[in-house]
């Protein structure tokens, strides 16, 4: 229900609902991974702070004859303008959060359990590290328990040259393994 309709509170100064916004989204313009609402809102505030508006986007230098009028003519009219302080809108922020926060698909323990194995199984093949990695980040999914077992793994065939050589550290680091690789927990 928090998810479709948001959190509400009573705020006891006004009497009134106020919603309740996770403190990471005073971090949004920050975020690189959002840089549309970054570059929208910097963009925003530069102009807020620079005094400039959407109706001043163009030169202002054109008079209505079509010659341009000097820099200096064309600033002597203008007065300096107040700028009242942006405020967002409800509607607005909901937007944003909506589209900054998604909930991701449940895992199950079995499904976990699986994904797991997957990785230390891709573990125990010769250069599996850049896959193994690929399949940590498209999981999201990566047990630091195992991930110390793993490491030996990928870490015993690392001084050799041969073939050979490499097999055969890869099969002696696999055979030093407890049988409990995963995390107890």
């Amino acid at each position: 229900d928090g998810q479709t309709h948001g959190i509400w509170a009573l705020d006891s100064s006004t009497n009134e609902e106020v919603p309740l916004i996770p403190g990471v989204l005073a971090l949004l313009r920050d975020n690189p991974m959002q840089s549309e609402f970054a570059c929208k809102d910097a963009c925003e505030e530069h102009d807020r702070k620079n005094g400039n508006s959407d109706d001043e986007a163009s030169d202002g230098n054109n008079s209505d004859t079509g010659s341009q009028a000097s820099a200096t003519s064309a600033r002597s009219g203008d007065r300096k303008k107040k700028w009242k302080k942006f405020v967002e809108s409800l509607d607005a922020i909901c937007w944003q959060v909506l589209n900054f926060i998604k909930p991701g698909e449940l895992k199950t323990v079995t499904e976990t359990v699986k994904t797991l194995e997957e990785h230390f199984q891709s573990a125990q093949v010769l250069g599996a590290e850049v896959k193994l990695k690929a399949e940590c980040t498209q999981t999201g999914m990566k047990d630091a328990y195992q991930m110390h077992f793993v490491n030996q793994l990928l870490n015993s065939y690392k001084g050799c040259r041969s073939l050979a050589t490499k097999i055969a550290a890869l099969n002696q680091a696999q055979s030093t393994m407890p049988e409990q690789t995963m995390s107890p927990v």
